[in-house]
């Protein structure tokens, strides 16, 4: 679990580095999101030894998800509206159902 747990945090990280990347026209850090998603999928890769693929990819997903909307909200500016923070809250428990 912890495998899965690292591999969403470093998704989260990626995923905000290559907005940055695309906001300031920033080639290294275009590179350093790349590497850091395929660190990401290296470490979803072994936490497919103890958790089933279905699980481990909607946990993985769902908190990715929700975790990168928020951090929208929070570091560019994106709107939360109530829809957004209904749909992200679907998507959390969702997952916890699994």
């Amino acid at each position: 679990w912890s495998n899965l747990m690292f591999a969403i945090l470093v998704e989260i990280w990626a995923t905000t580095l290559i907005k940055l990347s695309t906001d300031r026209n920033s080639t290294p850090l275009y590179v350093c999101s790349l590497f850091l998603y395929n660190v990401s999928l290296t470490f979803f890769g072994y936490s497919l030894a103890v958790i089933p693929v279905s699980t481990a990819y909607a946990i993985w997903s769902a908190l990715g998800t929700a975790a990168v909307s928020i951090a929208g909200v929070v570091w560019f500016g994106e709107v939360m509206n109530l829809k957004k923070a209904l749909c992200l809250v679907a998507i959390v428990f969702g997952v916890v159902g699994l």
